[in-house]
């Protein structure tokens, strides 16, 4: 991660906007059957990634006119009320929390801090993963009745990277289909 944004800043003087976006889980099952080093993996990718990368890129969102953290969570890191991961439920509470955090650290910097928390997003990853009837299960459990598209939460991505989401800070948006009303 320091190395991307060393290679970042040879280029250029700062970075404007930062959208951690890594996130996933290998299987869904419980807490008996997860192993401790699946336990910080998935940890790793999704939490411990977020502020490594952040830490890493603050010198140069610093040197901008105004700098915006984007962070992926999800739905589960709101409510666990579908089939997930443990860990994974965890990673991305935590995410939502980071968020706050930042943002609170930053704001008076000018930096703006939040997050997304998508829901069902239908990527190849997941067409991969889940067979036909999995598929419409999971879509049926939607009150919008599909899936997110992978292009709906670039806009939200684009939204909160915008001018227009200047006074935003320290928020989690949720774009769920109406899967969880808060």
């Amino acid at each position: 991660m320091v190395a991307t944004v060393d290679e970042i800043g040879r280029s250029s003087d700062r970075i404007d906007v930062l959208v951690n976006n890594a996130g996933g889980f290998p299987a869904a099952h419980g807490l008996e059957d997860t192993t401790l080093d699946e336990w910080r993996r998935i940890l790793d990718v999704n939490l411990t990634s977020v502020f490594l990368m952040t830490r890493a890129a603050l010198p140069l969102i610093r040197r901008s006119d105004a700098g915006r953290i984007v962070n992926l969570g999800s739905l589960a890191g709101q409510t666990a009320g579908w089939q997930t991961a443990p860990p994974y439920v965890a990673a991305k509470a935590g995410v939502h929390g980071l968020t706050r955090a930042l943002a609170a650290e930053l704001a008076p910097e000018g930096i703006t801090v939040n997050a997304l928390a998508p829901s069902a997003v239908l990527t190849e990853r997941i067409e991969r993963l889940r067979d036909e009837a999995a598929l419409a299960a999971t879509a049926a459990s939607i009150p919008l009745g599909r899936y997110q598209s992978p292009e709906e939460v670039a806009q939200w991505v684009l939204f909160l990277a915008s001018a227009e989401a200047g006074f935003m800070t320290g928020q989690t948006v949720s774009v769920n289909g109406g899967r969880f009303m808060a």
